[in-house]
Formats: structure tokens, sequence, C-alpha cells
């Protein structure tokens, strides 16, 4: 039986108040809506002025004033409803899944970086292979690479292909990432299928690595590192009188330190020290209840 399945780490608790109550998925789908109105509203005479601003630029990798392009572009849709309406269907279930294993800040930076590098793939191979003066909008490169992680991590698993195909997802991951290869010459779809590849090639490292991008992110090295100091300042070797109450105190607050960090980040951002805590704490649980 996993963490997550255990009584004792279960957070039934809500983020915060208003926007934060929503999951990250919501929270993303909500951000891409307002954006869609927004340029939909300010839209005169034909120019989208919000969606064209954001939009990336097949020669932006070449400008790194224009490198910010690479994350708003995953924002910004076209006009025609199909285009942010299948995105956001996409996203919300299977956005959902990985959210739920992965936690929710892991789930971000993986959604977040996979927009950046499907981008940047765009227009490196749009560029030299393509047209150097196509731009690209879309979450699609995103949502692709949240699709793909779906499939490699439940791969026996039904989904429906184009809403009303059922297959397991492995065969489907693979239709999915052929049919955007095939469609690599049809250069009257007005479809970035390169980015969609990106997408994809982004989730495959990812799983294939066994990444936890938690691992690499700033703020959690200072907070592991600023845990390791005061574990090791309460566990210095000196002379004094064991005091049970103060142990148990101290598990508690490493305790609920450890399951705030698998609930933001999933399980397998924990290390084997973490583990062991949760597994001492859940001992203490159980001795209490008899």
């Amino acid at each position: 039986m996993g963490y997550q399945d255990r009584d004792y780490i279960r957070d039934e608790t809500p983020y915060g108040g208003g926007l934060a109550n929503f999951s990250a998925t919501v929270q993303l789908m909500i951000v891409c809506g307002v954006i869609y109105l927004a340029d939909l509203l300010t839209t005169s005479n034909g120019k989208h002025y919000i969606s064209d601003t954001l939009s990336v630029n097949a020669t932006s990798f070449l400008h790194p004033l224009e490198w910010w392009k690479f994350l708003t572009a995953g924002f910004v849709h076209s006009a025609r409803p199909s285009h942010i309406i299948g995105n956001m269907i996409g996203l919300y279930f299977f956005g959902t899944a990985i959210e739920g294993r992965s936690g929710r800040w892991e789930f971000l930076r993986f959604y977040l970086l996979a927009i950046v590098f499907s981008s940047i793939f765009w227009c490196v191979t749009e560029y030299y292979f393509g047209n150097p003066l196509s731009t690209a909008r879309g979450a699609s490169g995103g949502v692709t690479a949240v699709v793909i992680l779906y499939c490699l991590l439940y791969p026996r698993s039904t989904i429906l292909l184009m809403m009303f195909i059922p297959m397991p997802a492995w065969l489907a991951g693979i239709l999915i990432i052929g049919g955007d290869v095939l469609q690599l010459q049809n250069q009257g779809a007005n479809i970035a299928f390169t980015a969609h590849i990106g997408g994809a090639l982004f989730a495959l490292a990812y799983w294939s690595l066994g990444i936890n991008l938690g691992r690499f992110w700033p703020v959690e090295k200072a907070r592991e590192l600023l845990s390791r100091v005061t574990s090791s300042r309460r566990n210095s070797p000196d002379l004094r009188i064991h005091d049970p109450e103060q142990y148990y105190d101290d598990l508690d607050a490493e305790a609920d330190r450890v399951l705030e960090k698998l609930h933001r980040d999933g399980e397998s951002s924990l290390s084997p020290r973490e583990r062991r805590v949760l597994e001492d704490y859940a001992r203490r649980m159980r001795q209490k209840l008899r």
C-alpha cells in the first residue's frame, strides 16, 4: 500500500480561498480561458493584440529578449473555439490524473517546462526546416506531454481516442505520436505538429529518467538543507536525559513537514530518511490507537 493510501497522510483541507481552492489543472484552464476571452474582446479590425503579442515566433530562440514567449505561447489560442476547447478537455482529464499522482507543484513544474521545451523545439525545427516567418500559439505542446506521460504511467488503462474510440493507453500514445510524425509534411494544416512531438519527447525523457523536478528547484533544495541541519542538531550526541515527550514532539513536527511535501510534490520526491520518518510516525499512531 502506497503512502497516499494511508489514513495519516490524507489531507482534506483546501489550498486556500478563492481560486486557490481549485486544483492546479483547473487553475491552468481558468487562466487560458480568461486570456482567450480577453483576446476576443480586445480584437480590432482582425488584429488579435494579446495573442499576437504572446505567441512565439520561429526566430524567437535567436533573440533572448523574446524567450519569455516560450512560456506565454502555451496560454494563448487561435480565435476558433475548437482550438482551446480541445486542449482544455485533454488537459482536464489527463492533467487531473497526473496531478493526483505527482502532486500539485510537481505537476505544475512538469507542465510549464513541457510548454517551454515544446516551444523551443518548434522554433528550432520550424526555423531550419519549415517557415522561419511563422508563429505558434496554444497549449497543445504541454497537453501532449501530459497525455503521453499518462500513457507511460498507465499503459493498460483504457482511454477514448478522439473521444469515442476505446483503446489501451499504450496504443493511443503510439498513434498520437505516429500521427504527428506523419503530419509533418502537411503544411496546409496550420497545426504545430513539431510542438506536439517536442511535448512527447519531454514526457518520454521525464518518465524514462525518473526525474522529479522538485529536487532541482532552489526552494526545495533550500528547504531540504534546512531540514537536515535542524535534524542533525536535534540528533547531536550530547549528554542529556532522554525526554520521550520531546522526541514525539520532534517526530510530529518532522512528520508534518514530510506530509506537506508529499502532498505538494508526490511520493517520488521523498528521500529515504523522510520515508523512515513517515514509517515511525505511522507506527506511533498505531500504538496510540491500541
